[in-house]
């Protein structure tokens, strides 16, 4: 065979290798483009939350502001949320909900995602410094800045917590598609309208027709009482007062799962 042959040959065979690694080149970098593609999730600008509606947790937070919390207290809440926040989900919805003296307006104070703080993604492909700065921003410090209006004096004629306890949920409970709900609540519990008061009890409230009226629907939720004390209210904080919560959330299919008193 001649030198032209072989050099021919040579050449067709380099063209053959170099036209594979430029096929093969372009289908990594389509599979490549493609996965990061279908990592990228489609995100309400407002509150984080994914347009496709999928929620891997739902919690709701009511804070009872019908009452005074001095400093110490706010402060503890506030790191408490803070250890809350910083373990959530990805992907994970809060709602927070506040009882003062409007007890008309049960609204959402807030309602965001922990869409993450980029923490799981690469620096390569996405914008860390972006993500973290709309996870402070638009998720984290939009709940935890909610303790920060706590301190100070508030009051409030009624203290409707079973009403609202109720409100949340239906609002927020009853129809979300996620697997796991909790709820937590920041009070001293001691509900007060003019058809119950924990300062004036009787014992025939579960027997009651308002009990019926008030009755939440809590099937397979996880409560949480960030169980804020009083001490000028210490005869009606006591066992006895968290035994009628445990009773009226299991009449509502939840459990009462943790109280931390906050003094």
């Amino acid at each position: 065979m001649s030198r032209t042959k072989n050099r021919k040959k040579k050449a067709d065979l380099q063209g053959i290798v170099l036209l594979g690694v430029v096929v093969l080149s372009i289908l990594c970098g389509g599979f490549y483009y493609f996965k990061i593609q279908s990592e990228i999730v489609s995100r309400n600008k407002v509150d984080l939350c994914r347009d496709d509606g999928f929620v891997a947790r739902e919690t709701a937070i009511i804070i009872d502001a019908t009452d005074d919390f001095n400093e110490s207290q706010a402060l503890i809440v506030k790191k408490e949320f803070e250890k809350v926040i910083g373990k959530s989900l990805i992907d994970e919805r809060f709602s927070v909900y506040v009882i003062n003296e409007n007890i008309s307006d049960k609204k959402p104070l807030v309602v965001a995602c922990n869409a993450g703080d980029g923490s799981d993604k690469n620096e390569y492909t996405s914008n860390l410094r972006r993500l973290k700065l709309a996870w402070e921003q638009q998720f984290f410090n939009k709940i935890v800045g909610q303790i920060d209006e706590l301190v100070g004096e508030h009051e409030a004629d009624e203290s409707p917590i079973m009403e609202f306890i109720k409100f949340v949920s239906v609002e927020t409970f009853y129809s979300s598609n996620a697997n796991d709900k909790r709820l937590i609540i920041v009070s001293d519990m001691l509900h007060h309208t003019s058809s119950f008061s924990h300062y004036t009890p009787t014992t025939n409230f579960f027997n009651s027709s308002y009990s019926l009226e008030v009755r939440p629907y809590l099937e397979d939720i996880e409560v949480n009482v960030l169980y804020v004390y009083r001490p000028q209210y210490a005869a009606l904080q006591n066992r006895k007062h968290i035994e009628f919560w445990e009773k009226y959330f299991s009449d509502g299919n939840g459990s009462l799962v943790r109280v931390k008193t906050i003094n």
